[in-house]
Parts: structure tokens; sequence; C-alpha cells
């Protein structure tokens, strides 16, 4: 699930009790169930103040903003705030046409070109670093940037070093001499463009020499080498080393892995090719291929071996492979994905699409995460596989699909279909209910969906009105209720979502006891406190917050602030 989907999903623990398996075992109709009824629920005391998932809660005409110690009321309407479009940084932020909440302050800012950089600082009180257009910040700070387009964090430094096209900064100061282009990312404390290596802003030196760089694993001065640790390496000829890549070096009489000499003879070295991406590492000579310093692969040719962008995947003019570790053989063999193979492999003509889900090879596309060959594709499917948009499966492969909703749920043919089969959902009327949900409806019907399903993914819900159904922070709402999955809560008339609760978290695996979460709701019939965990239990508090609601005192003594 990706962050922005997390966020809006606060409530996805009680969605998962109420969602059905990956076994293909889905009912046709639901009807809605009435929830458990107490007049003793109470919000136990938690870590969390509040919610241990920090999110705004998007009510007609105010917004809510929790995290674990911290509620905010903001008084505007919630209908003109939206999400980031990408990622959410655990919930903080949320935009406006003038500006940028971020964990319930606002920032009147122009929001074009708004990118989350990264979190930075001490893990257990980060901080967040941000962008739009004409300006960074750090949390709410604005920070010293000379080109915000540019600007981007250098990791594993904690923040202390950021670049843009034009600079390297070290906590606020640019960092003088270093070149932004090349500037690596070390996880060593040491930086290192193409002339230098810093350390702590500065030049580094040793014994009054500069270091100078090689690649991830060496640094030099005039006449040694020495690895980032600086330990000095005799055997390593410092006039002639020279980075290969991040981890490979040669120098006049070997090719090194990582500080290991690999088989490569010294006659060879003008053919030296490598190979590092993802997590693979390969080292060739024209002639013989292998993994990491010096495990030949001796069933790939030399001369035509390569790697597939993006991936762990590599081919040879005989096909493309994988790795694969055999428990019985207890080694890794590189395995031949099934093409129908009629030409040499080259470099010109294959390619894997964006996400890696799909390798073209002469019209066919192989998916190797699900081992699926389809032969004979069309050129418009090659054209939606270099768009990054082509999807699968055998029931599909030769469909005219005129929109893709959520794979494998498509339209074609004036027909709402499921992977090759056809839906009892209306095509001219049907649609999502909210943009990262799994509920679909029509002119009739409120649908769940289940993509795991072998039969029935539209779940026809009963009960629901999908003239007026639309989504109510982690809830759907129609004119009528409040809803959890299939479960109705309270009544939707007036409906203020007022504040989350963090409840239970099982502790180890040893602990039984459901997660929960408690919602504190208000609607035209008064206040309500709402559990939702393996059960949905509903408490109506009255017209004001009475006594016994919340185990913590505080909160009974501060009714008000609930407004």
């Amino acid at each position: 699930m990706n962050t922005l989907k997390k966020q809006i999903f606060i409530a996805v623990l009680a969605f998962g009790t109420f969602c059905f398996g990956q076994d293909g075992q889905n009912p046709s109709e639901l009807t809605i169930i009435d929830p458990e009824v107490s007049n003793d629920l109470k919000v136990p005391t938690s870590r969390c103040k509040y919610t241990d998932q920090a999110g705004y809660y998007l009510n007609e005409n105010s917004v809510i903003y929790e995290d674990c110690n911290t509620r905010k009321y903001i008084p505007v309407k919630g209908a003109g705030l939206n999400h980031p479009k990408y990622s959410n940084m655990d919930g903080f932020f949320m935009l406006d046409k003038n500006g940028v909440y971020y964990k319930g302050d606002y920032v009147k800012i122009d929001t074009t070109g708004f990118k989350i950089i990264g979190p930075v600082g001490d893990p257990h009180n980060r901080e967040i670093v941000w962008k739009v257009k004409s300006k960074a910040y750090r949390n709410l700070k604005p920070m010293s940037v000379s080109d915000p387009d540019s600007f981007r964090l250098i990791y594993c430094n904690d923040g202390v070093y950021y670049k843009d096209k034009n600079a390297v900064s070290f906590k606020g100061k640019a960092v003088k001499d270093a070149d932004p282009a090349t500037i690596s990312e070390l996880c060593q404390g040491f930086l290192y463009d193409k002339k230098y290596v810093y350390l702590n802003g500065q030049k580094a030196k040793i014994n009054n020499e500069f270091l100078l760089p090689v690649n991830d694993v060496f640094v030099k001065t005039k006449t040694k080498v020495y690895t980032f640790d600086l330990k000095e390496q005799p055997g390593i000829d410092a006039k002639t080393i020279k980075p290969l890549s991040k981890g490979y070096s040669v120098d006049a009489n070997h090719v090194y892995f990582y500080g290991e000499k690999t088989p490569v003879e010294k006659d060879d070295f003008k053919n030296v090719k490598v190979w590092q991406q993802v997590n693979s590492t390969y080292v060739s000579d024209g002639k013989s291929v292998w993994s990491g310093a010096n495990i030949l692969q001796a069933d790939l040719d030399g001369a035509t071996f390569g790697m597939i962008p993006h991936s762990d995947f590599f081919y040879d003019k005989n096909g493309f492979y994988k790795t694969k570790y055999v428990e019985k053989l207890r080694k890794s063999v590189n395995e031949k994905f099934r093409f129908n193979y009629t030409d040499e492999v080259t470099d010109h003509n294959f390619f894997i699409t964006d996400d890696s889900r799909y390798i073209i090879y002469n019209n066919q596309a192989f998916d190797p995460w699900e081992n699926l060959l389809f032969e004979n594709i069309t050129d418009d499917q090659i054209m939606l596989a270099k768009e990054n948009k082509l999807r699968l499966s055998e029931a599909i492969k030769n469909v005219k699909i005129d929109h893709m909703f959520d794979f494998p749920l498509y339209l074609a043919n004036g027909k709402i279909s499921f992977d090759g089969k056809e839906t009892q959902a209306d095509a001219a009327t049907f649609k999502k209910v909210g943009l990262y949900w799994n509920y679909y409806k029509d002119a009739t019907n409120v649908y769940s969906y289940n993509s795991y399903a072998k039969e029935n993914p539209l779940t026809k819900i009963k009960g629901m009105d999908p003239e007026t159904i639309s989504v109510f922070g982690p809830f759907l709402k129609d004119k009528n209720y409040i809803y959890s999955g299939y479960y109705k809560l309270i009544g939707s008339k007036e409906a203020e979502l007022l504040g989350v609760f963090t409840g239970s978290r099982p502790g180890c695996s040893l602990d039984t006891a459901p997660s929960s979460d408690y919602y504190l709701f208000k609607n035209a019939e008064g206040f309500w406190l709402i559990m939702l965990s393996n059960k949905i239990v509903v408490r109506n508090l009255g017209m004001s917050l009475s006594e016994g609601w919340h185990e913590n005192k505080e909160f009974e003594l501060n009714a008000v602030a609930f407004k």
C-alpha cells in the first residue's frame, strides 16, 4: 500500500476485518449490518494521546489534524483541501489553493511544484524537508537554497548535506569547490565528487595531503590508496587506480571488486565491462562473466552479456535470465526466461517497462514475476508498454480495452468486465467511489471490489444509496448513514468526525488481542463514540460530552475542545 493510500485508510484495520480473502470466495450480494450498541464503551489510555497514524479529517465546515500527541481544529471547509499527489510523509501534509498545511499549521504560498523531499535528523523526532517552486522548507522554517527546482537532500547524512544545481551545502553553508553534478552519496560520513573527498563540509586530508576520490570503496593521495575507513592498501597502485563503477575499480595490475581481486587478466583490461545495479554486480573480460569478484557464470556468453535496465535481470545472445537459489544444490543458478527465441538477443531488440512488469522482445511480453508469456502482442500493446500502461492476463490479452479501472477490471465493448468475464455493472454510469478506495457504483448499486476474486469481483451492497455515496474520511457516507465497509455506524445528517484515538495494538506474536481504534463523532442526534476492531461497537453519548467516554479524565474536563 502506498503512503498516500495509507493515510486515507487510517481505519484500514477495520476494513481489513470486513474485506474478503484472496481465495476467490466472494459473495454476490451483501446487506448492510447494524453495529453492536454499548452504553459502557470508552476510549482506553494508550501510548498516544490521540492517534498513532497522523492525518487530516475533512468535515463539511472544519478540518481536524491529529497525530500522536497533537490535535488541531482548522476552521475551513474540508472540500477545499487535497492530499499531495504522490507521497504524504506520514500524513503530515495537506494542500489548498493558497498554501500548505504541515502538521495542522499553515504556510500561505504558491503550491506549484510542491514536493516532499524527505525526513532528516533524529529518527525519534524527524523533521520533514519539502519544497515548492520558489522555496524550500524544513518543517515550517525556510531553508537557504539557491535553486529550489533542483534542490534535494544528499541522503545517509541526516540532512546535513543537500544540493541544488549551483552548490552543495553542509548545515546551510556552501561547501567550497564541491561539484553538485558529480557529488556522491556515501553512507559513511564522507562525500566525494570528481575532484575531492569531503568530511564535515571540508575537503578531507590525511598527513596534510588532500584525499582524492576513486569510487565508493577507495580514496587516494598521490602515492597511497586507502579504503574509506582510511586503511592503507599497499598492493594497489595510486598512480593508475581508477573507477569502473561504485564497487569495481582497476589499476595497472588488477581489476578489483570492493578491494578483492577479480580473475580478469591484464591482457583483457581493454575489454573489461562491469554492471552494478539494484542488487546485482557483474564483471566481464569479453570472454567470461563473473558475479561479484570471482563467481564464474559458465553458462553465459561474455561477449554479449548485459543487464536489463533498472532490474536484477540479465541477458546474453541466447536469452534472458534471472538468478534463482536452488535449495537442493545449495547455490544460485541462472534461470532462462521462457520466450520463443527466434533472433539473438541484443540491446536493440528488447526493452523493459518502467515499472519492470514486462520485458518486451519480438512481439512477446514476459511477466518475470508471474512467469507468464504473452505472444503476438500488437503494435498498440507495445506502445502501451512503452508508456508504462500495459496490463495483460491470459483472458484479456486480445481484448481492446477502452478503460482500465483497477486491473483486471475494465471497460470494453460497452461492458464492465473482470479478467475476461462480463459483470452485472452498468457501464454507462459505472465509476469509482473516491480515488483510493475499492468501492465502485453505478446508477443502481454500490459495489465492493475484490481484485483477487475468481467469482463475483463486484459485490453489491444492498442498502447504500449510489446517488449520494461518497468518501467521508476513512468511511463511506450517503444521505442516510456513515458506513465502515458494509457496517452501518450512525446517521449522516450534520455528521462531523471530531477525533481519532488509538486503542489496542498487539504487543507481540503471543498477544492475541485484536487491534482497535476509536472515533468520536457528532451528528444531529448528538455525540457518538465508535470502536472499530474485530467488531464494530457504537455508543451514543448524548447531546453533550458526558463523563465516562474516555479513561483519561483530561478529555472530559476539556470537552469544549471538541468543537
